[in-house]
């Protein structure tokens, strides 16, 4: 993408709805420049008739009245400041002097808005011009930013609420509509939670730690890892981590924000400082060079102090967003919203390249100290093995025979060695990254290319095929017993998002089918009216005052009936007859109502999406196709995966 068309981008994308933030201040000048020369004109028509109903003014001396008062503003009438006038006070009307403040208010507030707004938009314009290369200079201008952007916000917003408020209130006096009033108390009650939220928004403590599974690696527990690790420090001329977690992750990162560590079900602990993560399953399959070659660079990012600004920005960043989904909330917030997202862009777009160019500085240092291809390989370990775990996570979260836990470990343990043999054949590394929770990586090919590595396919696949356990995996004691306890934990919570989803796919055949379908959905009775139950389960509704049982996929429509009594009528077709069945429910009993009618419709959607999904698998293996998991609407409640 040249440079031109990203900037036109950016215009068409952010700049342009950032000049809503003048859409309210200009609306309220139009009404004001069509409605207050009439209002004027009102005041000044009222004088003109009472001197012409002065029976005791002479000729000449009404005439000079009548120049006069056309030369004179409604203002100084309304405000009694002309003596010749003062006979005739009682024109005015209690509420002449607050409408023309309220034409005044509104007038110079809209200006204000829109001269604050023109102001700010010219200086984010400025701070986007600067093109910041060092992360000292960023952190400056996103701190600039962001106090700026949200205090003009907030006082963007308390003015432009108060306009509106003035507008309706104009309305209200010439009007006085019951209609008018409901508005004028919607916009003031709007404005006053808007105001608030955001506020409290900007104001408010924000939570910047991140959960991280994982178990903390204790020097005790692994003291070859951390005399090893230090010397990979000493080379790069950092000090070690104070903190390394041990995960199953895909890859390995470094961070300097605080962190949550899961202890266990009732405990966390909060890490604050150098913190690297590095992952079990990874560490396994990398060759001592190789995973040499990765701890340097990140260690390098320690060294480049990268984590140390990247924990002083990221806490802006985050409370910039909070602040613009607090703005997304109401219309009378919008405005505000589209101007706060431009330099938040702008920012992002800065730290982008930022970012791509320390990555490729600690590409090169971890090049240079350990080798270029050594470094390469681990990098495509990396991404090689999380496009296999990736592509195992699915086959298991899609598959439509029933699995136990410990089918994406497994998986992984013996498949990955020839998946990364043939991975050069099947999977195309130009413009894959390596995975990381926090930031995203510049493109494979750019990285390899950036370090000066062209290795053919038959060297990255002699690379590839080395199957030996990686010596960093075996420098942590119980390492194996950490991951197995990890992986446990992923695959139970793995395997109830995949049940919770395939409950919706299974039209049951076997008692194994009917177990999980009816882990979700178990058999109920309902009591309904005179003292009967309604029994449900996954496949059908049974009454004992019907002549036989309803399934669901029979049923045409459900309709909640209520006259003299209430009752459920449910429409439905059995061998091509339209046939129809009352449940009887107890009046004003809306507990029971909602209990009932709720049940039959989550049971109903159920079965439906399952016949649906049945349906669309059939069609497609008779077309030899291969079925799109989210061609079907799920129903409410349908997990759409991990």
């Amino acid at each position: 993408m040249s440079q031109s068309h990203s900037k036109s981008n950016l215009v068409g994308a952010f700049v342009y709805p950032a000049l809503t933030l003048f859409l309210i201040p200009a609306f309220a000048l139009m009404i004001c420049h069509v409605s207050f020369p009439q209002f004027e004109q009102q005041v000044i028509a009222r004088f003109d008739r009472a001197i012409v109903a002065t029976p005791e003014l002479g000729g000449n001396q009404r005439q000079r009245l009548f120049d006069q008062l056309h030369k004179t503003s409604a203002w100084s009438l309304i405000n009694k400041e002309n003596p010749a006038f003062r006979r005739w006070d009682s024109e005015l009307r209690p509420l002449d002097i607050p409408t023309y403040l309220l034409y005044r208010g509104i007038g110079w507030l809209s200006w204000g808005c829109i001269g604050l707004g023109l102001v700010s938009i010219l200086i984010v314009g400025l701070s986007a011009s600067v093109t910041p290369r060092s992360h000292k200079t960023l952190y400056r201008m996103l701190t600039f930013n962001w106090h700026f952007v949200s205090m003009v916000g907030l006082l963007e917003l308390i003015a432009q609420t108060t306009v509106v408020v003035g507008v309706i209130s104009l309305l209200l006096l010439g009007h006085r509509s019951l209609f008018v009033a409901l508005l004028l108390v919607l916009v003031v009650g709007t404005g006053i939670v808007s105001v608030t939220a955001t506020a409290a928004t900007l104001f408010g403590k924000l939570d910047l730690r991140r959960i991280v599974p994982g178990v903390l690696v204790a020097r005790d527990d692994a003291p070859q890892f951390w005399d090893d690790l230090e010397q990979l420090c000493g080379q790069v001329g950092t000090e070690p981590p104070d903190h390394v977690i041990a995960g199953i992750e895909d890859g390995f990162w470094v961070t300097q924000s605080p962190i949550i560590l899961p202890v266990d079900d009732a405990m966390r602990k909060t890490l604050r400082g150098r913190t690297l993560y590095v992952s079990l399953p990874l560490l396994k399959v990398l060759p001592g060079r190789e995973a040499d070659a990765i701890l340097l660079h990140e260690m390098a990012h320690f060294s480049g102090n990268d984590t140390f600004y990247t924990e002083k920005i990221s806490p802006l960043f985050r409370r910039h967003v909070a602040y613009l989904d607090q703005l997304q909330q109401n219309w009378l917030t919008l405005p505000i919203y589209h101007f706060a997202m431009l330099p938040l862009v702008v920012s992002q777009i800065a730290l982008s390249q930022i970012k791509r160019d320390r990555e490729f500085r600690a590409d090169r240092i971890a090049a240079a100290y350990s080798s270029p291809e050594d470094f390469a390989f681990g990098v495509i370990r990396t991404v090689a093995f999380a496009t296999f775990r990736t592509q195992c996570e699915n086959e298991a979260f899609y598959a439509e025979a029933i699995h136990e836990n410990g089918s994406i470990s497994q998986s992984l343990s013996d498949g990955f060695r020839p998946f990364a043999e043939t991975f050069f054949e099947d999977h195309p590394i130009g413009e894959r990254t390596t995975p990381h929770p926090f930031d995203p990586h510049p493109p494979l090919h750019v990285r390899l290319e950036a370090i000066g590595l062209q290795a053919d396919k038959q060297a990255l696949r002699y690379a590839l095929a080395d199957n030996s356990v990686g010596p960093w995996y075996e420098k942590i004691d119980n390492a194996t017993a950490i991951e197995n306890s990890q992986w446990s934990s992923y695959e139970a919570a793995f395997q109830q998002q995949y049940e919770a989803q395939l409950v919706y796919h299974l039209l049951p055949a076997d008692d194994q089918e009917r177990a999980i379908v009816e882990k979700y959905f178990p058999p109920l009775r309902l009591s309904v009216a005179y003292g009967r139950a309604l029994s449900v389960d996954y496949e059908k509704l049974s009454f004992e005052l019907w002549e036989h049982e309803i399934y669901f996929r029979e049923v045409v429509a459900f309709n909640f009936m209520q006259h003299d009594q209430t009752w459920v009528e449910i429409s439905y077709r059995r061998l091509g007859i339209p046939l129809t069945a009352k449940i009887p429910l107890t009046n004003r009993d809306t507990y029971q109502h909602s209990q009932v009618f709720e049940a039959i419709e989550s049971y109903s959607n159920r079965s439906d999406y399952a016949y649906a999904y049945q349906r669309e698998q059939s069609a497609a293996s008779d077309g030899e196709t291969e079925f799109d998991y989210g061609s079907s609407p799920a129903p409410a409640g349908v997990p759409s995966g991990l």
